[in-house]
């Protein structure tokens, strides 16, 4: 057992986060007026712009949770107000919590061989306890760490700093993180010094992370 205490992030890795997404948004569309469709295709990319500004560090979740409305709004053509669009958005995504078929056997098999589980994951905290709740995930975890709480965001190594010392400051070298994200799960374990271990089922390139897996189900062996 290389890394006893793994850091697993949750969407995109183990959570069907772009299902969520688009029963969130199909939801939204039917309460305030605009395609779906279209909708879908440009909520995703505001969204993916907002994160990317807060994982840099230009805005923070409360700053984000309108301002992806308040772009997107206009180029769907609908005048609803932002915060609401928000709410009702919110509200519907925490209903959202949907596991990979993988994820729950995983977690038990890791469980079972002694590894320390935390979900380390950024998020509004209202929305992703609602979704952990829904999914029925919490009792697979030791623990769950959401930037929201935290006052930091993956991948900024404060997150990690504070993750750490609630856990009594294990030595970095038996830490690894998983993730789908080069951005933040990647660069995020890179500038906190632990392993990395990148969910990569596309195969794309990239010589950031330490290791990287197609198949999650392969981590106990891999580890």
């Amino acid at each position: 057992m290389r890394y006893p205490y793994l850091f697993l992030d949750c969407d995109g890795t183990l959570f069907d986060f772009d299902q969520s997404e688009r029963n969130a948004i199909k939801f939204l569309s039917g309460q305030i007026g605009f395609d779906y469709e279209k909708g879908m295709s440009v909520y995703h990319e505001v969204n993916a712009q907002c994160w990317a500004e807060l994982e840099q560090g230009l805005m923070d979740q409360e700053q984000l949770r309108v301002e992806r409305f308040r772009r997107f709004l206009p180029l769907v053509g609908c005048k609803a107000a932002p915060e609401k669009a928000n709410e009702i958005y919110g509200d519907a995504l925490a209903k959202e919590g949907i596991p990979y078929p993988f994820t729950k056997p995983l977690l038990t098999r890791l469980r079972s061989l002694g590894y320390k589980l935390y979900i380390t994951t950024n998020g509004i905290p209202a929305t992703q306890w609602g979704r952990y709740h829904a999914s029925g995930i919490i009792p697979y975890v030791d623990d769950i760490f959401i930037s929201g709480e935290l006052g930091y965001s993956k991948p900024d190594p404060r997150y990690f700093e504070v993750v750490l010392a609630k856990l009594g400051n294990p030595d970095r070298s038996l830490c690894a993180i998983v993730g789908d994200s080069l951005t933040s799960d990647i660069q995020g374990g890179r500038n906190a010094h632990i392993h990395t271990i990148w969910y990569n089922p596309g195969h794309k390139h990239s010589a950031l992370p330490d290791d990287q897996l197609d198949d999650l189900t392969k981590l106990p062996l891999h580890i």
